[in-house]
């Protein structure tokens, strides 16, 4: 290694440091590679000093350590050498979306919610919406539901995909099918309560039961999203809330459904843009990772889009719901765990 050039990062590459452990998180690969603490002010200044300059005046006590990982970085093609590293700038990570809301989880049942379903898809295709999730209790009127889904095919809405549990979903199972035929934008199925055996390319079943007001997260390394966009986003807002809204069986407004917090209801009228440009409902997605404990000291703080409530404490916050990952053990509390309902 010719130790007289600068090693630096690809450009798509970002380290982030740990409680414990550390990662570089690859957002062209959608990938992340475990490292020490103790190597990210090293790669940080790996611009600014060469390599003889590192391992022999600013971390001579490391230098073993510094040549091995720098060559399995080249190795695995995290990183480079070059002689001018002017020319290699660091990526933009200004954030940008021709969305203004993500996600809109939508919580409906024919009996208790008094609300217009058709209404609201519209109000949501005003809002910019890109994709919606429609969880349904009980035995749903199909009427309904094929009105409501009609408004996507006017829309810039992308897609939207459907949740319930196996008994409401097996006695119409053909009327379900005739929606995913008829609506292209239904884009899968999640059915709960029910065998994963039977899991399809677009039916996906899980064996706990799907219940209002609750969370269903993906909390493991496989629900990570490694992306530039979405590492750019969590600089400044919390990627899990941030554009998403969450309306209730009774169709309360709320950052998600299993939130405690409301903030209007959509039987008063209220217009909805009104209410999602409100100080208060916004408060919880300018909140980034790194203002939240312990998510501020959890490596994976750039990638985890945990929807929990962020509740004040002190000069911080915390989740009302945790997560099993514990940054300063660097372990999973419960390896096994998938899906987390409260």
């Amino acid at each position: 290694m010719d130790q007289n050039k600068y090693f630096s990062l690809f450009a798509c590459c970002f380290p982030v440091s740990g409680k414990k452990k550390g990662i570089i998180l690859d957002s062209q690969r959608g990938a992340f590679l475990p490292i020490p603490n103790l190597l990210i002010p090293i790669l940080k200044q790996s611009k600014e000093y060469c390599i003889r300059e590192l391992v022999c005046d600013k971390y001579p006590h490391l230098e073993k350590g510094i040549l091995s990982y720098f060559s399995k970085l080249i190795e695995m093609e995290y990183g480079f050498l070059t002689s001018e590293p002017e020319r290699f700038p660091e990526m933009d990570l200004t954030w940008k979306s021709p969305y203004r809301l993500s996600v809109a989880i939508i919580e409906y049942s024919s009996i208790m919610s008094d609300y217009d379903l058709p209404s609201l898809f519209a109000m949501l295709a005003e809002e910019a919406c890109e994709m919606i999730q429609l969880r349904l209790f009980g035995q749903v009127e199909i009427g309904e539901i094929n009105q409501a889904l009609q408004v996507l095919n006017r829309s810039r809405i992308k897609r939207c995909e459907i949740l319930m549990n196996e008994e409401s979903y097996t006695p119409q199972e053909t009327e379900y099918t005739q929606i995913a035929n008829n609506h292209p934008r239904v884009s899968n199925y999640l059915i709960f309560n029910s065998d994963p055996k039977y899991n399809t390319k677009t039916i996906h079943h899980y064996r706990s039961p799907l219940k209002p007001a609750s969370y269903f997260e993906k909390i493991t390394k496989d629900g990570f999203v490694a992306s530039v966009n979405t590492f750019a986003e969590s600089q400044e807002y919390n990627i899990g809330l941030h554009r998403k809204v969450g309306i209730d069986l009774e169709g309360y407004i709320k950052n998600h459904p299993a939130h405690s917090k409301e903030f209007g209801n959509l039987r008063t009228g209220l217009p909805l843009s009104k209410i999602l440009r409100d100080p208060g409902f916004l408060e919880q997605q300018l909140i980034p990772k790194s203002a939240v404990y312990p998510c501020k000291e959890c490596q994976y703080r750039n990638m985890c889009g945990t929807v929990s409530e962020l509740l004040p404490e002190k000069d911080s916050f915390t989740l009302a719901h945790p997560c099993d990952f514990d940054p300063a053990a660097n372990a999973w509390n419960n390896p096994a765990h998938f899906e987390i309902e409260t």
